[in-house]
């Protein structure tokens, strides 16, 4: 027979998580922190905001494209057509006009 020591809830709702002993303070702790964790908001079929927990660094939860790295970059792109419109030639653009502006500044 096992003699573990139970303290009523009363005793242990007024500490934070970290001081509780016994078993199930650490599930405890793991329960508060998954209730802070930021929501998806994706608009589900029901036309609301889901309330599925986002995965970590991303803004969306699993079931709506959390775990999707996106889709591959370039050529390897099925969509992928002659490249006028990606990151490198638009950021030599940006470029071309500042130095455009500053010419024009000049004269």
């Amino acid at each position: 027979m096992s003699t573990s020591k139970v303290t009523p809830m009363s005793e242990t709702a007024d500490k934070p998580p970290s001081e509780c002993s016994g078993e199930g303070a650490g599930r405890l702790s793991l329960v508060n922190l998954m209730h802070l964790a930021p929501r998806c908001g994706a608009k589900t079929r029901a036309h609301v905001p889901c309330q599925a927990p986002a995965i970590r660094g991303k803004r969306r939860c699993r079931m709506h494209g959390g775990k999707s790295p996106g889709a591959p970059r370039g050529s390897k792109n099925g969509n992928y057509r002659h490249g006028l419109f990606t990151l490198e030639l638009a950021e030599a653009r940006k470029r071309l006009r500042a130095i455009r502006a500053m010419i024009d500044d000049r004269s």
